[in-house]
């Protein structure tokens, strides 16, 4: 009951938050339902998401006699393509297959109002809840994340919140090893690298150093569940 007050306070400031972010995408919605964006990345990105979504399709025919595309698009063999991570354009997608197209330019406000809680959940485990809290709100408001968060179709936050995640359930399951928390963990790395998965190269070596300096506290199931997801 004592964490309660601040993790609700945590809670309304993120969903606050999640409106500020949007309200670039809210204010310059278009009565037609196109979307333009600055960014050709982002705007890749919105239209193979959008695609997938409506034709269950990573591809479109090229209408150019020569294979030729835009930033971020790649073509070849008649198609264009992505040529940005497939990860945000399924992740996405699956969310517009329910909720409808309009909603792809609102995940990622979205999906950062748990990547907030979590940050506080995770800074909670080894300090105060003041600490915890004021961190949260840092993170709420750090220029980065408010930026990336505005241009919702880049897969920098994306990443950064499943990362956060991971780390939390992985900080849980050294406390208390857990068939549970060892899946989550694992489906959360999992899903950061699939958003972004260069960052496999750096992310990989620290889980693999972060595992090993707390091996006595790894159960060898649990461990291929973490592998397996």
């Amino acid at each position: 009951m004592k964490e309660k007050p601040y993790f609700l306070l945590i809670l309304a400031a993120a969903i606050l938050m999640a409106f500020v972010y949007g309200w670039l995408n809210i204010a310059t919605a278009p009565n037609s339902g196109a979307r333009i964006f600055n960014s050709p990345d982002e705007m890749a990105n919105f239209y193979f998401t959008k695609n997938f979504a409506e034709n269950n399709k990573f591809f479109v025919a090229n209408p150019l006699p020569v294979n030729l595309g835009p930033r971020a698009v790649l073509a070849e063999n008649g198609e264009l393509k992505s040529g940005s991570f497939l990860g945000i354009i399924l992740i996405y997608g699956i969310f517009a297959k329910i909720f409808g197209s309009g909603i792809i330019i609102y995940l990622t406000p979205l999906i950062s109002i748990f990547g907030v809680l979590f940050f506080y959940k995770f800074i909670r485990e080894f300090f105060s809840q003041k600490i915890a809290f004021i961190s949260a709100l840092l993170l709420l408001t750090h220029p980065a994340y408010w930026y990336y968060n505005s241009r919702s179709m880049f897969h920098n936050v994306l990443f950064i919140n499943f990362l956060i995640i991971a780390f939390y359930w992985l900080v849980v399951y050294f406390k208390k090893p857990a068939y549970s928390r060892a899946a989550l963990a694992g489906l959360f790395f999992g899903l950061a690298i699939f958003a972004r998965t260069a960052e496999a190269l750096w992310l990989v070596p620290v889980l693999v150093a972060v595992l090993t300096t707390n091996q006595k506290k790894i159960k060898l199931p649990h461990l291929a569940v973490v592998l397996l997801f």
